[in-house]
């Protein structure tokens, strides 16, 4: 704004500068220089000036918006500034507050820090009553740490003695254990022996009771057909021998002989111990019966079955322990319980001796 009204200024005293000159023009102070050309001069002058009036109309018009443009301006900067200043009372207010708050924290820090310095004296104070009582009973407690460190050294001997001791116990219990183990192992070997020797016993048993049952109805026969050789009675005796006759050619129908080899297949025979209940002893009696294969023993019916068990002298055997089902996994490659037990030489009776 200051700049406009400068330059309004100016304006003015170039205008009143050729004012003068024209004036002095009019009155004759060049008329000797300037006779001939009074008319071109003045009409330049005069729009010269016609030029500057218009300037500096244009200009204190542009002067005129400009000073209502900044009276705006004012107006805005005038609300703007009451209300700062609103915002300034309320901000001293809320800083005269503030002043007041850290005016009672400080007062209360003080208090703290005199409390704080208070403890720190009690504190200072216990150290060097802890100092003192550290410097008397130095001695003590040295002495304790050697006692501690001799009982320490004796408990720790002790304890390696115990130790090495314990660790001497439990290699002569696993000893023993393996011992005992063995010795397990090698009695149920002979209990599976004895019990094969009983049930052979037992056939052999049955056997000699059925001979021993023809031999004294033979001789019963004998007796009655000497005492009454042309009486009726006798005749049922000798339908008694038919009839036992009659029943061992039964008993004969219902087994017959499987399918046996001379030889193994290809020179290679199947472990027939991964078979619970075959044992190292009867595969040895099966190889040399014929039977050296899975596919063997598998493919046995009932028949065939009881003709192993009457040639082994073990009946009911092959059926009780279901030998044809275990050989039928076997042979698909289906590895049982028992086998596995077989092959990580858990079961005595399957070892090699």
């Amino acid at each position: 704004m200051s700049y406009l009204l400068m330059q309004i200024l100016i304006c003015l005293l170039i205008a009143g500068l050729i004012g003068m000159i024209i004036g002095w023009l009019l009155r004759g102070g060049c008329k000797g220089v300037l006779k001939d050309n009074d008319t071109q001069w003045e009409n330049k002058l005069l729009d010269t000036n016609n030029n500057w009036e218009q300037k500096i109309q244009g200009l204190l018009s542009e002067h005129h918006e400009t000073t209502q443009e900044a009276d705006l301006k004012i107006i805005n900067l005038r609300e703007a500034i009451n209300k700062s200043k609103d915002q300034i009372a309320i901000l001293e207010q809320k800083l005269k507050k503030a002043n007041s708050d850290i005016t009672l924290k400080n007062d209360e820090i003080k208090k703290i820090q005199e409390k704080a310095d208070s403890f720190e004296k009690e504190l200072q104070l216990t150290k060097e009553n802890l100092e003192k009582a550290k410097a008397t009973h130095q001695s003590e407690i040295k002495e304790w740490q050697t006692k501690l460190d001799k009982t320490h050294q004796e408990h720790k001997q002790k304890a390696q003695s115990l130790l090495g001791d314990t660790q001497n116990k439990i290699k002569s219990l696993e000893q023993q254990l393996n011992d005992s183990k063995e010795k397990l192992n090698i009695s149920q070997a002979k209990i599976e022996t004895l019990v094969e020797e009983l049930e052979n016993t037992r056939k052999v048993y049955k056997i000699m009771q059925v001979e021993l049952r023809s031999a004294r109805n033979k001789l019963s026969q004998k007796e009655i057909e000497a005492q009454q050789p042309s009486t009726p009675e006798a005749q049922p005796l000798l339908n008694n021998n038919n009839f036992n006759e009659n029943e061992k050619e039964e008993e004969e129908e219902k087994i017959s002989k499987p399918t046996l080899l001379k030889e193994a297949k290809n020179g290679k025979k199947d472990n027939l111990t991964l078979v619970k209940g075959i044992g190292k002893v009867l595969e040895e009696r099966l190889n040399n019966l014929g039977v050296f294969h899975f596919e063997q023993i598998a493919s046995w019916t009932k028949t065939e079955q009881a003709w192993i068990d009457k040639y082994m002298s073990f009946p009911g055997r092959i059926e009780r322990e279901e030998w044809v089902q275990q050989a039928k996994k076997l042979l698909k490659g289906i590895e049982t319980e028992f086998a596995k037990r077989v092959k990580s030489g858990e079961v005595p009776t399957s070892k090699k001796e």
